[in-house]
């Protein structure tokens, strides 16, 4: 018997080169003008009312926010009731200003603007001179007051602290509540975690299991409002999954919606999860990663310990890049992200391959003595088995039938009834062994277990 461990030649060796190259420019000006789009909408909304001191509204007050790493910028008025309304924002963090005659300037920092979401920022302003700036650094509560959507926010801090096996963003939906991911595992023969293994096996906000037609269940994903979802099953894509995983490192946010959407959100009866890519800013920045997994760190398994072979040479490498800046400050920026992958796979397999005894040369025997199994091979051909007379070996081209019945093997009544000259002493002389059958051989290694060294 023999079990090859390096898969060489009888192991099985995939290699798959994945290259995935996601490359966003968000040009400030043009781009993203404010107007609707006609995708489902990810871009944020904020709006409040400005007040005096005494709770009278203020009008035409100017409203600005400024992305802070961006400076891109968004401007509004108050109207009649002293609300104002910006649509359209990027996703980000932004420092908003309201200035006005005869009040003071009114600064809040760090209001954090979420994928798909509205914000609420009220603000009163002090009489005084436009020069003089109040100031308010703490941030304000991140609470979603004007809608009703009911979702759940994996930001940034998340997607990089919580370890995941093949980097699927996807796979973060089970953390959030009442969702569930019924992917499988990544690596050797792996089913689901991985930057391709695209399917629909989830559960959001509660709901049935994703392709369950009875049930009625239903998903959508989006990519910076654009859909990336199979609407139908055609060919070896189901209706629900998604077509498009952007490498983890290029992700900004995902907004998983479970309830209550607005008229922009719509065929699904499931739930919609909302992917936000990272955005070049005024300063050049990038990273790189290398995630390995293989021989070097695994332990053998129980069959090549039973064996006492080493361990097999299983190598994974997935790795990525990301690189973002300024082409023109303020105005237009770019964002490149890479991820490869490579995987080398090599099984290991047993096999009967011919002793030392069954082959030409043993005992300086230009031949092959079969009757040397009895001796060599007791356990399967001794007097004690099955088959004590060893293993017979016939003269090719002798077969006869019964003198009853003629002497032509073609002739005979019973094709079962034959017989044949055995080779003297159950030898095959070496003259007649072929000549590519012993080409072949030269290639077909010997046992290397020692306790079936000898089997048959």
């Amino acid at each position: 018997m023999y079990r090859n461990a390096n898969g060489n030649p009888a192991g099985h060796c995939a290699n798959s080169v994945i290259w995935c190259g996601i490359v966003a420019i968000l040009c400030v000006l043009g781009l993203f003008s404010a107007r609707p789009s006609s995708g489902q909408e990810f871009r944020a909304t904020l709006s409040g009312r400005v007040t005096d001191p005494t709770g009278a509204v203020i009008v035409k007050a100017t409203v600005t926010a400024v992305e802070v790493d961006s400076k891109t910028t968004y401007t509004a008025k108050t109207t009649s009731d002293g609300t104002y309304y910006i649509p359209y924002m990027l996703p980000g963090t932004y420092t908003v200003s309201v200035t006005a005659d005869g009040f003071k300037t009114a600064v809040q920092d760090n209001v954090r603007m979420f994928a798909a979401q509205g914000f609420g920022q009220n603000f009163k302003l002090e009489v005084g001179a436009t020069t003089e700036n109040v100031t308010v650094t703490t941030a304000p509560v991140e609470l979603e007051t004007t809608t009703g959507s009911g979702g759940n926010l994996i930001q940034e801090r998340e997607l990089q602290a919580v370890p995941l096996n093949g980097q699927q963003v996807f796979t973060l939906i089970g953390t959030t509540p009442g969702s569930q991911s019924y992917n499988g595992t990544t690596g050797p023969n792996g089913t689901g975690t991985r930057g391709w293994d695209n399917n629909n096996g989830y559960s959001i906000g509660g709901g049935a299991p994703q392709g369950d037609a009875a049930l009625g269940s239903s998903n959508q994903f989006t990519l910076n409002g654009i859909n990336i979802t199979q609407q139908t099953t055609f060919q070896n894509q189901s209706a629900g999954a998604w077509n498009v995983a952007p490498d983890l490192n290029t992700v900004s946010e995902v907004n998983v919606m479970t309830t209550n959407y607005d008229a922009r959100y719509g065929r699904t009866a499931g739930g919609t999860v909302n992917v936000v890519s990272k955005a070049g800013t005024n300063k050049f920045h990038g990273d790189a990663m290398e995630t390995y997994g293989g021989a070097l760190f695994d332990a053998n398994t129980f069959q090549n310990n039973l064996y006492g072979l080493a361990r097999q040479g299983y190598v994974e490498n997935q790795y990525d890049a990301t690189v973002g800046g300024p082409i023109k400050k303020n105005k237009l920026f770019f964002f490149f992200g890479f991820e490869g992958y490579n995987e080398s796979i090599m099984s290991g397999v047993s096999m009967n391959v011919p002793p030392a005894y069954l082959r030409p040369g043993y005992n300086g025997n230009t031949g092959v003595d079969f009757g040397l199994v009895s001796a060599m091979d007791p356990t399967h051909f001794g007097p004690s088995s099955g088959e004590p007379n060893g293993i017979p070996i016939y003269q090719p081209g002798t077969a006869t039938c019964p003198a009853s019945e003629g002497t032509s093997a073609s002739t005979c009544g019973n094709n079962n009834d034959l017989y044949q000259t055995p080779f003297a002493n159950d030898t095959v002389p070496g003259g007649q062994l072929n000549a590519t059958a012993l080409a072949i051989l030269k290639y077909i290694p010997l046992p290397n277990i020692s306790s079936a060294a000898n089997f048959a």
